[in-house]
């Protein structure tokens, strides 16, 4: 299995690449969009990358994983689990599941509870997240929308002891 690590500047262009691609060929799994992504500088996805605890697995990359904590004071006990994606060619060796168990564990040093959002209908992707611990806690109806369709999304939180 490909190795997990944080990923910094020198990994922006592929990061960069390897997202743009899930968001063309998955654009009901993720909020942001291609061209957006495609659009930004690599100075910017540094930033991202060092502002946010981004995971990537494989050299060449073929896996991603993100984490940030929700912002306002109130809210700082939760963080989010975002950008979960594995290339099609590196599915089914435990990547996706390696990518979660890493995410949550750099989680388990920050926050009390990781929430994420996933589409209703992506059973697999809710299977791996049932897997890792994590359960429904509710649906946010019209989530996203892609072109004329709306996407649900389901809402998982896993609760971590601190």
């Amino acid at each position: 299995m490909a190795a997990i690590r944080r990923l910094g500047a020198a990994d922006a262009a592929a990061f960069q690449a390897l997202r743009v691609q899930a968001l063309t060929d998955h654009p009901r799994a993720f909020g942001s969009d291609p061209a957006r992504e495609a659009a930004r500088t690599l100075a910017e996805v540094v930033t991202a990358l060092e502002t946010d605890h981004v995971l990537g697995a494989g050299t060449p990359l073929v896996g991603l994983a993100g984490f940030y904590m929700t912002p306002g004071l109130k809210r700082v006990h939760r963080g989010v689990l975002w950008g979960m994606y594995v290339a099609p060619a590196a599915r089914r060796q435990g990547l996706g599941a390696a990518l979660v168990a890493a995410i949550v564990a750099h989680a388990r040093t920050r926050v009390e509870e990781l929430r994420l959002g996933v589409a209703v209908d992506n059973a697999e992707a809710i299977a791996l997240y049932q897997a890792a611990g994590f359960a429904a806690v509710g649906i946010d109806p019209h989530a996203l929308k892609v072109g004329d369709c709306y996407v649900d999304e389901l809402i998982m939180a896993l609760r971590l002891a601190r």
